[in-house]
This record gives structure tokens, C-alpha cells and sequence, in this order.
């Protein structure tokens, strides 16, 4: 509790403050001497002789509750950074085991193309061979199919 006395011109006053939270003065008049009006108001803070545990002891535990969210904070901080590397890992091992089925799926899109490459060269030349075979059996046979076509549109 604190004890403010202000001394202005003849006026006088005298209060004490407690340390609770409306911080209220309580003024109670008392004789000073008189000061001169050209003089400052004059604060002077007297202290009572009251032990002052009760307000170290807030503070440490104010600071202890302090030390102890920190505390609990870091302790926070630490599991989300052991989740984070755990992600981290399983998602590195993810990311090589795509790598490695992408490079399967292009390889095996390479060797799919060589196959339909060498199908179609295939199909080219059979179908070059089938022309040829056509052409053959056209100028062998020809005259004789014509024959044949001649005489069947005769009887029919």
C-alpha cells in the first residue's frame, strides 16, 4: 500500500493507495506546512512498512506460469518438427517410388513403340507382297479368267 501526499499553494492532501485493481485513492485532509504559491506541487510517495512477499510471490508465479507455457510451447514445437521430418521422409520415399514407376511406364512406352514401328514395317511389306502377289495372279491368270467371265455371261 502507498501513501501519496500533495502539497500545492495551501491546499493539502493525503492518500493511500492499495494494491488492488481499482488502484482508488482515499484523500483525507491534514495540515502542511504552507508553501509559496510560485512553488511546484510537490509528490512525495512514502512507503509503509509492509512486507513485500506478497508481491514477490505474485511475480514468481506470474514469471513461473510464464516459464512453464514456454516450457509446454517447445515441447510443442519439437513433437510438430519430429511430425514434419516423419512427413518429410514418407514423402521422399513416396516421391522415389514415382520416380521409379515413371521411368518403368517410359521405358515401357519405348519398347511399345519399337513394336508398333517394326508392326507397321511388317504390315508395309506385306501388303507391298500382296500387291505384288495380286499383280501376278492378274497377269497369269488373267486371260484365263476373262474366259471363264466371257463364257458364263454367254450361257447365263
Amino acid at each position: 500500500m502507498s501513501r501519496a501526499v500533495n502539497v500545492v499553494g495551501n491546499d493539502a492532501w493525503e492518500g493511500t493507495a492499495s494494491s488492488e485493481a481499482s488502484q482508488e485513492m482515499d484523500y483525507e485532509p491534514r495540515q502542511v506546512r504552507e508553501a509559496s504559491v510560485a512553488a511546484k506541487p510537490t509528490y512525495r510517495f512514502e512507503r509503509e512498512d509492509e512486507p513485500r512477499k506478497p508481491e514477490w510471490a505474485s511475480s514468481l508465479l506470474l514469471v513461473q506460469e510464464a516459464c512453464e507455457a514456454i516450457k509446454a510451447s517447445e515441447e510443442r514445437v519439437q513433437v510438430l518438427e519430429l511430425e514434419i521430418e516423419a512427413m518429410n521422409a514418407a514423402h521422399r520415399d513416396a516421391s522415389i517410388q514415382m520416380a521409379a514407376r515413371l521411368n518403368s511406364a517410359e521405358e515401357e512406352i519405348r519398347a511399345a513403340n519399337q513394336r508398333a514401328k517394326a508392326f507397321e514395317a511388317r504390315a508395309i511389306e506385306a501388303e507391298t507382297w500382296l500387291t505384288r502377289l495380286n499383280q501376278a495372279i492378274v497377269n497369269g491368270f488373267g486371260g484365263s479368267i476373262k474366259r471363264e467371265k466371257n463364257a458364263q455371261l454367254r450361257a447365263g
